[in-house]
């Protein structure tokens, strides 16, 4: 008897996903990466794109499928428009990810020549993952495991990397056991401190020199107050220390010197402590600073600095100084870096903090914005160097910021040369426009060295565009500015390298280019 299908009924031939049970799909869904709901599933029709519509990131540090991650990044156009920089985190991430497959292509078409700092970066972002497959493959292709791989791992608290690392010949460091305590993992970091028999077992192996094996347990007690450790550990290990000192029996010909020694680093490591305390993440930091105290601790200014580079440093800032703890111009430079503006303000009215010359610097090189307006609303000229480093780092809103408000334009053309080696372009062609605004026009010439900073940022995009509109690749050798090949090639920048030949950047009449 002939079996009946769709077909013989009229009906449109039968599509996979429309048999797929809601409930069923979204149990099975709950299994897969991120990546791959992103790059399959909602691909699949329009039901399953609206369906999963919060699966719309691409996170590059996880399993990515790899025709989607080969579609992405065999194109050299998508790979044109990334600086160095974002191409070396590229092979970080990816390597995080632990898919060989990906990685593999990803090395092969980054442009970039694998020398020992782009390896360790590698390394260090596979071995934190715990992708050891990959950091095996990385050391076939010739990397050598970089010594402070034990401390990376300590500090992303992965007892399993810190176990593969020793194993593989890494040698034992006391700034593992420090990192662990300062990323708030104890039972890692004890852990380690049982582990110093390794550093022997490890030198036969390893070409890498071990550091000194002694953990200094005060450094430790401050990384573990840094880490957010409870105020009874604070308590426990610090009256430990206290009495193991009060009850060390020294030879009579050592005391006094042994007295003398402590008394200098005594007051040293008790305002690192404080400091630890002021900025110790959790809500038991007030509790902690007032135990302190009680112990004879000096209210010192390092204090309100470790405060002030936290989230909550208007808080923390606010408490300590009603205490009559005092401040200075570093922990000025601390929320101002951190971004944290509010605190800036309190420090520089109510603090009487004077503000150090270069506080606006690290502001304007991660873009916080809001601190420079506060540096400017008290009265603080903001130096060139700031629209430098805002430049440098592509933030156009802080420029222009600088530009229109701080006055800090000078020559449009100069900024632009900054701004070329961020890679943004929006960043250049404002500045290109405030040029022609100003009346120079944009025919009136580029800065010297324009195309040299493009190529030390890597953005192939960047220096195309930059000889579209009509920059010279060369400049003057009494600039003293560096050739950018020269550039390109300190980084190791092989798609750069190509860049420049393909739009005709000549060598260097000199042979600086080869010298």
């Amino acid at each position: 008897m002939h079996k009946r299908t769709p077909e013989s009924f009229g009906d449109p031939p039968p599509n996979a996903a429309r048999v797929w049970i809601p409930g069923v799909v979204d149990h099975i869904i709950s299994f897969l990466p991120r990546n791959f709901v992103a790059c399959t599933i909602r691909l699949l029709d329009k039901s399953f794109a609206a369906e999963y519509s919060k699966f719309n990131i691409v996170r590059l540090s996880e399993p990515t499928p790899t025709s989607a991650f080969a579609r992405q990044w065999s194109d050299p156009a998508n790979l044109r428009a990334l600086t160095f920089k974002q191409r070396l985190q590229l092979l970080c991430l990816t390597s995080r990810s632990g898919s060989l497959p990906n990685l593999a292509l990803a090395v092969a078409n980054a442009g970039i020549v694998l020398t020992s700092s782009s390896f360790s970066a590698m390394f260090t972002s596979a071995v934190v993952a715990c992708q050891f497959h990959i950091c095996e493959w990385l050391i076939q292709q010739g990397c050598c495991p970089p010594a402070t791989s034990l401390k990376e791992a300590a500090r992303a608290g992965s007892q399993a990397s810190c176990e593969w690392l020793l194993a593989h010949g890494c040698p034992w460091s006391p700034a593992a056991v420090y990192a662990a305590a300062r990323g708030g993992h104890v039972g890692l970091m004890e852990w380690l401190l049982l582990q110093p028999h390794q550093q022997q077992h490890c030198l036969a192996r390893c070409p890498v020199p071990a550091p000194a094996s002694s953990v200094n347990p005060f450094s430790l007690l401050v990384a573990l107050v840094e880490g957010g450790c409870s105020l009874a550990l604070l308590q426990h290990r610090y009256l430990h220390l206290t009495t193991t000192l009060a009850n060390d029996q020294q030879p009579q010909q050592h005391q006094q010197q042994h007295e003398v020694q402590w008394s200098e680093v005594a007051a040293e490591y008790r305002r690192a402590i404080l400091k630890a305390a002021a900025a110790s993440p959790g809500p038991d930091w007030q509790a902690k600073v007032a135990w302190l105290e009680a112990q004879g601790f000096p209210r010192c200014s390092d204090a309100c600095t470790g405060a002030a580079a936290c989230p909550d440093a208007l808080e923390r800032l606010t408490w300590l100084l009603a205490r009559g703890y005092p401040a200075n111009a570093e922990a000025a430079t601390a929320s101002a870096r951190e971004g944290n503006a509010a605190a800036l303000g309190l420090l520089l009215t109510t603090g009487g903090v004077h503000p150090g010359f270069f506080i606006a610097q690290e502001p304007a090189a991660r873009g916080h914005l809001e601190v420079l307006a506060v540096l400017h609303s008290l009265g603080y000229r903001l130096p060139v160097e700031a629209m430098q480093v805002a430049a440098e780092n592509g933030h156009v809103a802080v420029v222009q910021w600088l530009f229109k408000t701080a006055q800090l334009g000078g020559s449009a053309d100069v900024a632009a040369s900054w701004a070329a080696r961020s890679g943004r372009l929006e960043v250049v062609g404002w500045l290109r426009q405030q040029q022609e605004y100003g009346g120079g026009g944009c025919d009136s010439g580029w800065a010297p060295g324009t195309v040299a900073s493009a190529a030390e940022g890597g953005s192939g995009e960047m220096m195309e565009w930059l000889v579209k509109n009509g920059c010279p690749f060369r400049v003057p050798a009494a600039a003293g500015l560096k050739d950018p090949y020269v550039r390109a090639a300190r980084n190791g920048d092989l798609a750069t390298l190509r860049c420049l030949h393909r739009l005709g950047c000549p060598w260097d009449a000199a042979g600086s280019t080869f010298t």
